[in-house]
């Protein structure tokens, strides 16, 4: 298996286009998922003063959308590439592994992870890496994969056929994520799983796509786990955000 690095330098190469399509505009329509839409939830004169981390940047598109909201936004990533270009497209991001991170103790008021915490089996110690940097108060918006949906068979038939580009990966069900954070000292007060989204493998993944429609109305299916993590606010300290 490729290292971590390997891994992300090649999606990094595939995906830095992407960063040309994130506008004032875009980052300002209502968000398609948790992580956005708690970043938007913000109010606007606040945003200035919160320093946001994304953990696992990637070519840094959280990062981007944090900062033209208005927050003093960074990210870290583990990939040189992906670093690089994030920065030559002017963004705050640096090489780091999220199971040690370079910060002190609660120098952030919010992270974003967006589908960086399930690809390293010590995610438990990358969570609670997460909680020391993190402010009393804070908020972790960030996803997972979710482990009761048909995506893990499309994993599996990816793997067999040679064509899984995502290195390791673990999936959680609701208990499961739920018990990680609770152990790493957060509460998690909001959840939903995304629809699941064929992607560039259309065969597979819109015959996936159309049968997770039909699960999804009992209660299954999906793709990811997004949440919403709370650092419990030192005394007399009320949450980031309501």
């Amino acid at each position: 298996m490729a290292s971590l690095e390997e891994t992300w330098t090649a999606h990094a190469l595939v995906v830095g286009s992407s960063l040309e399509s994130i506008t004032p505009e875009t980052a300002s329509r209502p968000g398609d998922d948790l992580i956005v839409r708690g970043l938007q939830r913000v109010p606007a004169e606040r945003r200035s003063a919160l320093a946001v981390l994304d953990l696992g940047c990637g070519v840094g598109q959280n990062v981007k959308i944090a900062s033209l909201l208005g927050f003093d936004a960074r990210g870290i990533e583990i990939s040189g590439e992906a670093v690089r270009i994030a920065v030559d497209h002017g963004l705050r991001v640096e090489k780091g592994d999220l199971r040690e991170l370079p910060y002190d103790d609660e120098q952030f008021d919010m992270l974003t992870a967006g589908g960086s915490l399930e690809h390293f089996p010590e995610t438990e110690v990358a969570v609670k890496e997460a909680y020391r940097v993190l402010k009393p108060g804070g908020v972790l918006l960030g996803n997972v994969p979710y482990r009761v949906t048909l995506f893990v068979l499309a994993k599996y038939a990816q793997k067999a056929a040679g064509v899984w580009k995502c290195g390791y990966e673990k999936s959680f069900t609701i208990g499961q994520w739920r018990r990680v954070l609770a152990d790493c000292g957060f509460g998690m007060r909001a959840i939903e799983i995304s629809p699941f989204e064929a992607g560039r493998r259309r065969i597979l993944g819109g015959a996936l796509e159309f049968a997770d429609r039909a699960t999804r109305r009992i209660g299954c299916g999906g793709h990811h786990l997004f949440f919403e993590g709370l650092k419990p606010p030192a005394l007399h300290d009320e949450p980031l955000a309501p």
